[in-house]
């Protein structure tokens, strides 16, 4: 719903198993980014704050 509203994609890096997977949810160029450690874990955002 947020991707729909906002015209955003969402894209999580799964990095809880073996293997070093990323999905995307959107195709808009503007995106969230989600980072998975764990699967019993929810995903958390990434943030980028610039030092300026």
């Amino acid at each position: 719903m947020l991707g729909r509203s906002c015209s955003i994609s969402i894209e999580i890096h799964d990095f809880s198993g073996p293997r070093r997977d990323t999905i995307r949810l959107g195709t808009s160029p503007n995106c969230i980014h989600w980072l998975r450690t764990s699967v019993t874990a929810t995903p958390q955002p990434l943030f980028y704050v610039p030092d300026d």
